[in-house]
């Protein structure tokens, strides 16, 4: 029955009924069959009838009743009928205004209302202001809320600036205009307008189809900002499965949302979803998985657990793209999404560096998978695999990784992330003969390469434990040159994420080639020494080893320790191994005061047709200048020793000063390859020699400056050959007599070189069989000669020589009688027998002819014909 506290009126009464006249300032109501405590009361006025039946019946009713509290106003009709025995029947009737929707579950009949439906009302109606509704309640007590139409059940309200939070975990609707309807077993909240997180909602519906069961339904449309789209997929529950995929991204632009969810109040982690967008121009960067997608368009499902995406377009840093996105429905669960479109380096790795990605050009059509594990629990890694053929891209870079643009040349990438941890795995296939695995570090858009393990040959590579690039396999052939010049311009051009520092490498090349040397059956390992790295090399021509220091800085000094070298074996490749891929360039492009302090000892150089012993070249950068600190060689018999520099002003020259000496020159060239030049001789010969270019590329046409010879006590055995060709000898090779070997007491005299020629000057060469002096041009570069060359005998000793250049032993015999009868008289004999040639023609084909006889109407003859001739 009801109860009341505090009630003021007036009360006329009789046996069978009355009235009350309300007209209280403060009371409260109590009516326990309907709600859950005292209705507050600070204004109630009306007259309210009772009347008792013959039969027991009580009845209570009211015209009209004014009732207002600090929650709302209300006027009401009420009518209550109660038997013994029975369940009341009830019809009340009400209209309010202006009240708190915070307080309406307050005037619901709770007590005969689910526990569920009620926590969910008190918990989800949680402010905003009634501007006007009604209620209907007629019908019996105990046939509420009416499944079967016993009665009528209907609130309506209408409310503004009202928030409703849903459901846990969800986004709460904030600023709502529209509707609450209570009607039978059904509770229906209808939204015109309001606004989720900083979405504009155009129409929104939540309802109970039946408080019994409570299961609220929720439809809606709304324009949202991607960027709460985002915050949507990665706050609410449909992070579990929706929100790896999505987890770091930002975005831009509007996102059209149809959103339908069933939520169990019971069980809020069964919450079924459903919904669809339509995207016309928004932008979303994942940095995660390098994306950055703009002018996104078109349209996708989602549920819960599942994400539909077919055809839509977008651009990827400027180049269309397609997006697509499908679930799997079996375990392991995973969306995977997909991405289709013709790209180049720049769109693909943004941030590659620089020396790499000036080398990639043009673009060629790409697919990438990306798979994110959607199962709770379950594995958290994630997946991103890519391959193209990269038909259209060139590769400038050495071999054997570069390639020409038109051919295909497949390229597969796998990349692992592991979202709990800080390191990923990469592997890539390039070609058939070139893998790598990578490690790497970060998350959130901050992955960096720490480790590679690169191998050729086709075989599995391993990732290295320890951080850097370690390189291993088989390789048919390398070209170096690039690769040295490739290296050496990536340290100019910064930018772009960082290589790791080099770590270790084991490889076996058939062929390595440097310039014009060629290495084979190169096998190169590394290993740790203090302050650096040593690289060991073991090949047909070559044993010994490099010493790198650590760190990119020109202080610290290269050392290299052959125990022996072949320059014999070391080839000129077949054809032109250091070109690249674009084109020929040098091998070598370190400035001179760019290139690092060295120092390199082979034990053994072997020549052609000699040996080289305790090589040494030390070197050092100094601003613009390479200062080449000691060049030498130390061979029984004769020794090297050199200083010089190479400087890049002027467009870059060379100058060296060198000084031959030795006490067994014959010895010591035969140890060269020149056995055949010269027998004994000691002394030296000193030159100061120049070209512009680098040290090692000196060249006849430019090359310049001096030498000079300083030599005693030898023989020359044969005057045909390499350094011979400079004197002009081999015009002295008459009729076989110089082959058997000059002797000469002392050789003296200056070279000096310019402009692809060698001048000789007072070249003089003195010895038991006379003198010989040698005057002229020896073209370097054109291969020829023009010189004058005077043979001055000593008769007491030469009279064989004499009658062979001169005629004969007839000849010969004359010359000694002269001799004696001009030696009586006091003539100088010595010059009147002088022998005067001149040498023209090419060192393949020289021309002789004798200068100080009468003239003679013979042309040149070959050098070989010279003595044929009679004065």
């Amino acid at each position: 029955m009801p109860g009341a506290d505090g009630l003021d009126g007036r009360l006329a009464a009789d046996a069978g009924g009355g009235h009350v006249d309300f007209d209280t300032a403060a009371a409260e109501l109590r009516l326990p069959q309907l709600f859950r405590g005292p209705l507050p009361l600070a204004r109630l006025a009306g007259r309210v009838r009772f009347e008792r039946g013959e039969d027991g019946a009580l009845e209570l009713s009211s015209r009209r009743l004014a009732l207002a509290n600090a929650d709302l106003e209300a006027r009401a009709r009420l009518h209550v009928r109660t038997r013994p025995g029975q369940a009341p029947w009830l019809d009340l009737q009400a209209e309010f205004a202006e009240g708190d929707i915070g307080a309406i579950s307050r005037y619901l009949p709770a007590a005969i209302m689910p526990d569920d439906v009620v926590a969910w009302l008190d918990r989800a109606l949680q402010g905003g202001r009634v501007t006007d509704g009604t209620m209907v309640l007629r019908g019996p007590g105990d046939a509420f809320p009416f499944r079967g139409r016993e009665g009528v059940f209907d609130v309506d309200v209408q409310v503004s600036d009202a928030r409703v939070a849903f459901a846990p975990g969800w986004p709460a609707l904030d600023a709502m205009r529209g509707r609450v309807h209570f009607a039978g077993p059904a509770l229906t909240i209808s939204a015109d307008a309001g606004r989720i997180y900083d979405a504009r909602v155009s129409s929104l519906r939540a309802r109970f189809d039946d408080l019994e069961r409570p299961v609220l339904g929720l439809r809606g449309a709304l324009e949202a900002p991607m960027d709460d789209v985002l915050r949507a997929l990665t706050e609410t529950p449909l992070r579990e499965h929706l929100g790896e995929a999505f987890r770091g991204a930002t975005g831009s632009g509007m996102v059209a949302l149809e959103l339908a969810l069933e939520i169990p109040l019971g069980r809020i982690e069964d919450t079924d979803v459903d919904g669809r967008f339509r995207l016309a121009g928004a932008s979303l960067a994942q940095p995660r998985f390098g994306l950055q997608l703009a002018g996104l368009r078109g349209t996708g499902r989602f549920t819960d657990e599942r994400l539909a995406i077919e055809g839509l377009g977008a651009r990827l840093r400027g180049q269309p793209v397609t997006i697509g996105a499908s679930t799997d429905r079996r375990p392991p669960r995973r969306i995977r999404f997909t991405l289709d479109g013709r790209l180049g380096a720049a769109e693909l790795v943004p941030d590659l560096p620089r020396a790499f990605a000036a080398r990639l050009g043009g673009r060629a059509p790409w697919h990438a998978e990306i798979d994110v594990p959607i199962d709770a629990g379950g594995a958290r890694l994630l997946r991103i695999r890519a391959h193209s053929d990269l038909r259209g891209v060139a590769v400038d870079l050495p071999a054997p990784l570069g390639k020409p643009a038109p051919p295909a040349r497949p390229l597969r990438l796998q990349l692992t992330l592991d979202p709990g941890g800080a390191r990923h795995v990469a592997r890539i296939r390039y070609g058939d003969s070139v893998r790598l695995a990578l490690g790497l570090s970060g998350d959130r858009g901050t992955l960096a390469v720490d480790r590679v393990g690169l191998r050729f040959g086709g075989a599995a590579p391993v990732l290295p434990q320890a951080p850097g690039i370690h390189l291993a396999g088989d390789l048919e052939r390398l070209a170096l040159g690039p690769w040295i010049a490739f290296l050496a311009a990536g340290g100019e051009a910064g930018g772009g994420a960082a290589l790791p520092a080099f770590g270790a490498a084991d490889l076996r090349i058939g062929r390595a080639t440097l310039g014009a040397y060629a290495a084979t059956g190169l096998h190169a390992r590394t290993q740790r020494v203090d302050g650096g790295v040593r690289v060991a090399l073991d090949a047909n021509e070559l044993a010994g080893h490099i010493d790198l220091p650590a760190g990119a800085g020109a202080g610290r000094a290269l050392r290299a320790r052959l125990d022996w070298i072949d320059l014999a074996l070391l080839s000129p490749p077949a054809e032109a191994d250091d070109r690249g891929p674009a084109g020929a360039r040098p091998w070598m492009r370190c400035p001179p005061g760019g290139c690092r302090r060295s120092t390199c000892a082979p034990g053994r150089i072997e020549l052609a047709d000699g040996t080289v012993h305790e090589a040494a070249l030390v070197t050092s950068p100094s601003g613009n200048e390479l200062t080449i600190h000691r060049l030498q060689f130390d061979n029984p018999g004769l020794a090297l020793e050199g200083q010089g520099a190479w400087s890049s002003r002027g467009g870059g020259r060379t100058r060296l000063r060198l000084v031959l000496r030795g006490d067994d020159f014959g010895a010591g060239l035969a140890e060269l390859g020149y056995g055949e030049l010269m027998e004994a001789g000691s002394g030296r010969v000193t030159a100061e020699l120049e070209w512009p270019g680098p040290p090692w590329s000196p060249r006849l046409a430019t090359l310049g400056g001096h030498a000079t010879l300083d030599l005693g006590d030898g023989v020359i055995e044969r005057v045909d050959v390499g350094p011979a060709r400079i004197l002009g000898l081999l015009s002295l090779n008459v009729q076989g007599v110089l082959r058997s070997g000059f002797p000469f007491d002392e050789i003296r005299g200056r070279v000096d070189l310019a402009d692809g020629n060698a001048y000789t000057r007072g070249l003089v060469i003195e010895g038991p069989p006379g003198r010989i002096q040698v005057e002229g041009r020896t073209g370097l570069a054109a291969r020829d000669y023009d010189q004058t060359i005077r043979f001055r005998p000593q008769l007491s000793r030469s009279l064989p020589v004499i009658g062979a250049l001169s005629g004969g032993p007839a000849a010969g015999l004359a010359v000694a009688v002269i001799q004696g009868l001009l030696r009586n008289l006091g003539a100088d004999v010595e010059k009147a027998t002088e022998l005067t040639y001149r040498l023209t023609g090419s060192w393949a084909d020289p021309r002789v002819r004798r200068v100080n006889a009468e003239p003679s109407a013979q042309p040149d003859a070959p050098a070989g014909d010279a003595g044929a001739r009679r004065p």
